[in-house]
């Protein structure tokens, strides 16, 4: 995408005095768009809503010629550069953040829909019921895999025209939403490309049933019950939740709304009830999905609804400027759940594209997770280890949490300085222990002092920290650094 990003910077440039940055943006997506559509030799019939932008004619034909002459021809054949432009266009647009747009490679997405929605229509000989939502579509990429996954079985299972099949994916099974409602424009003009270059027309009418919305609120399709939702849910974390949602609706909408929740969880819960019994569910998230404590709730509502078909581990750096550990979950929900069923596990190392496709799995028995603490989905321990854990449940009948409570420790967040302070005098300071005060069996303080005082966080200004429960700090406990390659504790009752 060099040739691309290289582009848009000079159009950037040649601009930025005379236009908004935003109207820019717009011109150089909207200019993109009617190349790809020239470059497929399609009818203009449908471009006229480009054209008419906020950009005079002159300087859109300009921003036009620049992307013509600087780009090969493949940035106008293959569809799936749409999404990549899109997201560098806006990288350093709030919206960025607001709607978390980090668009999903393809060999992941290839994979993803081949493992649901193809897993799913194998055996089926009939789709006229089927329904399939991507609730967080941007634009379009698992869209357009899934359209051709569907194509083809009808291709190869009926005699119904090109035409006909068109309709039958766009109109009756594909659903989506998104809340950016200028990807959604985006994902509706590359659906179309796709559309109108395989049926070889200068005209076809066709509804699609692609919306933007808010999933997370209530609209048009909650009624509909799916057989297959796949996607890349926004990933928000708690902090940044109230600049862009109303966290009290969120409270009071979904179960897993609680503690330091991330938006990703809610969509999983939401996914989940708008699914069919044994219908599949597939998306890329995080991996804090497996072991934070901020996310129990939605990994024991995935134990109690669903059998976990596969859980892959796939590293970090699979998004650009995204440095957190991603997972791809696929679960099938049930009324009642196999007591025998294993999950299907894996955690790709050097080669992700290359490795994603070994056959090389773990099997781990769901049940285990329902007699860990927090049910967290530990696919790294070996075998004897959970059978050992199984062991020492069977003869106490406990629970670790059944004797205690984990908790995190004090958070400084990004106010580290204006919370912690060497001088006692200041008001509300405490002494505070870091985790390299922690040693094997006591603890060291090195004189650092917090100031006990949450009004010190502006929220205004996009600050943000986290305390500790008070009953936590004054009764005894054992301490545990956050930071080593083997437990370090130490008690504590001061």
């Amino acid at each position: 995408m060099d040739l691309f990003y290289d582009a848009v910077g000079q159009i950037l440039d040649l601009f930025k005095y005379k236009y908004d940055k935003k109207i820019i943006q717009s011109g150089i997506m909207d200019a993109y768009i009617v190349l790809i559509w020239k470059n497929h030799e399609l009818s203009h019939r449908y471009l006229k809503e480009l054209y008419n932008n906020d950009i005079n004619t002159k300087d859109f034909q300009k921003i036009i010629y620049i992307l013509q002459s600087k780009l090969s021809k493949k940035y106008f054949d293959d569809l799936y550069y749409i999404p990549t432009a899109y997201e560098f266009i806006i990288s350093n647009d709030i919206n960025k953040e607001k709607y978390s747009i980090y668009y999903t490679p393809k060999w992941i997405v290839k994979y993803m829909v081949a493992n649901s929605v193809n897993a799913y229509i194998k055996t089926k000989k009939d789709l006229s019921s089927l329904k399939i939502l991507e609730p967080s579509c941007g634009c379009g990429t698992f869209l357009l895999y899934v359209f051709d996954v569907l194509y083809e079985w009808y291709i190869q299972n009926t005699k119904l025209t090109k035409e006909h099949i068109v309709k039958e994916i766009m109109e009756k099974i594909l659903y989506a939403t998104d809340i950016d409602e200028v990807a959604v424009k985006y994902c509706k003009y590359m659906l179309m490309i796709k559309i109108m270059e395989l049926l070889n027309k200068e005209r076809f009418d066709i509804n699609l049933n692609i919306y933007s919305y808010d999933y997370l609120k209530e609209n048009n399709i909650d009624k509909i019950k799916f057989d297959v939702i796949i996607g890349n849910p926004p990933y928000l974390e708690n902090r940044k939740i109230n600049k862009y949602y109303d966290k009290e609706y969120l409270k009071s909408k979904y179960t897993t709304a609680s503690g330091r929740f991330d938006i990703y969880s809610l969509f999983i819960e939401k996914a989940l009830n708008m699914m069919k019994y044994e219908g599949k569910l597939s998306f890329i998230v995080p991996g804090s999905l497996l072991t934070n404590n901020n996310f129990i709730l939605i990994r024991k509502i995935l134990l109690d609804k669903t059998e976990i078909i596969e859980i892959i581990k796939l590293g970090d750096k699979i998004f650009n400027n995204v440095g957190m550990d991603m997972i791809i979950i696929t679960v099938d929900k049930k009324k009642s759940i196999n007591t025998n069923h294993e999950i299907q596990c894996k955690e790709l190392h050097y080669n992700h594209e290359k490795d994603l496709y070994k056959k090389e799995y773990r099997y781990i028995p769901q049940k285990y997770y329902y007699n860990l603490l927090n049910y967290v989905f530990d696919i790294g321990s070996t075998n004897i280890t959970f059978k050992m854990r199984e062991k020492v449940y069977k003869s106490t009948q406990l629970y670790l949490n059944d004797r205690c409570e984990v908790i995190a420790g004090i958070a400084t967040g990004n106010i580290r300085n204006k919370l912690l302070t060497r001088n006692e005098n200041d008001m509300n300071t405490k002494k505070v222990l870091e985790g390299k005060n922690v040693f094997s069996y006591y603890y060291q303080w090195g004189g650092l002092y917090i100031k006990d005082d949450k009004s010190l966080i502006n929220r205004d200004k996009g600050e943000y920290a986290t305390f500790m429960r008070k009953e936590f700090i004054y009764n005894e406990k054992i301490l545990i650094r956050q930071t080593a390659d083997r437990f370090i504790c130490a008690y504590d009752d001061e």
